[in-house]
């Protein structure tokens, strides 16, 4: 099997630094919620094949949720169904995935050799107020497996 990426870049890296079905350089990576998809034990070989095939001076951009339901305020306390489906939701996925990938990217991006890794605090940004319908919509498809098949 053969895989090509492509990238809108018109610059070419050396097909001899890479694995020998590989070809890709790509200028930027935006990666947005994919810690669903990778294994527990997987993020350091992960993090260091995203900058392997990023071109020198490249750059990646990761975004995840933070399933850890919690509040500034005291208002989302232990009896708070989001925080019941919350601590469920975690103690299932971490059977097969890190629930704390999304607070320790940048460690792990540092670790793998990024620079100039900059971290953003979501409370600078009003994201929960846009992103309120978005996660109402997907807290019971996303709980649907691990809730039924994780938590028997």
């Amino acid at each position: 099997m053969q895989v090509i990426g492509i990238d809108v870049s018109p610059h070419h890296y050396n097909p001899e630094e890479s694995v020998e079905n590989l070809y890709l350089n790509v200028d930027n990576l935006n990666m947005p919620l994919v810690a669903g998809g990778i294994d527990r034990n997987r993020w350091h070989e992960y993090m260091r094949d995203i900058l392997r095939c990023l071109r020198k001076g490249g750059w990646c951009q990761m975004v995840e949720i933070d399933y850890n339901a919690q509040s500034d305020n005291g208002t989302l306390t232990d009896g708070h169904a989001l925080r019941q489906w919350s601590d469920k939701y975690s103690r299932a996925m971490s059977q097969l995935k890190n629930v704390e990938a999304p607070r320790r990217l940048a460690h792990w991006m540092r670790q793998a050799g990024f620079t100039e890794v900059e971290e953003r605090n979501p409370r600078e940004f009003d994201i929960g107020v846009h992103n309120q319908e978005n996660v109402r919509l997907l807290l019971g498809s996303l709980a649907l497996y691990p809730f039924t098949e994780l938590l028997k």
